[in-house]
């Protein structure tokens, strides 16, 4: 599999990416086809794979007719919305991780990166360059994810709606931040709570 694209479920990603460094892990695909080698994500994403078979080597209308009868969302294509964004803290880097907890504690402030930059005492491009080797992204997604998993917990509450949660995570511009949430987890955050709220 090395130099090629994979997928495993959303949870085991990053385990999966130390392990074997040369592949290429689409955690947020459910599915990922390399012609002779065809990778479902998670346990329940084996449906998926058998309605992508059946559309693969059969057509598209016996795909369709199989998905009807058994039920299968075949639209389900992403791991996105069921991801849990945990950060990489087990790093063993005390000035990055340092800046993950003032991330964390900040989330209903409007962040940038400089504010960041400027609290971890580095150069920025030390900084940038050691909280992406840390962690695994850059630290404009770390805020953003970090957000967005603090949304998430509220919409799937039902306790604020979502102007109210937009404010609460630093984002004055609502808009902006559907758009985020959406890039996140594939969803729009009225449909995340239609699908996740208890």
């Amino acid at each position: 599999m090395d130099n090629r694209e994979a997928t495993v479920s959303w949870f085991a990603a990053e385990k999966f990416k130390q392990q074997y460094p040369k592949v290429a892990v689409k955690s947020e695909n459910i599915l990922v086809d390399n012609d002779n080698i065809i990778m479902a994500g998670a346990s329940t994403s084996f449906l998926n794979l058998g309605i992508y078979l059946i559309e693969k080597y059969y057509g598209k209308r016996l795909a369709n007719y199989t998905a009807k009868i058994l039920l299968i969302n075949k639209g389900n294509v992403s791991q996105q919305s069921y991801s849990i964004f945990i950060g990489q803290k087990k790093h063993g880097d005390e000035a990055i991780l340092a800046t993950q907890r003032f991330i964390e504690c900040q989330i209903h402030e409007a962040i940038t990166v400089k504010k960041v930059i400027d609290m971890s005492a580095l150069s920025e491009r030390t900084f940038i360059r050691r909280f992406k080797a840390a962690t695994g992204i850059s630290p404009l997604e770390y805020i953003q994810r970090t957000k967005v998993e603090f949304a998430k917990k509220k919409l799937e509450s039902g306790e604020s709606n979502i102007s109210q949660i937009s404010y609460a995570t630093g984002y004055e511009d609502l808009n902006f931040f559907r758009k985020i949430f959406k890039r996140y987890t594939g969803l729009t955050p009225s449909q995340y709570q239609k699908q996740f709220s208890f």
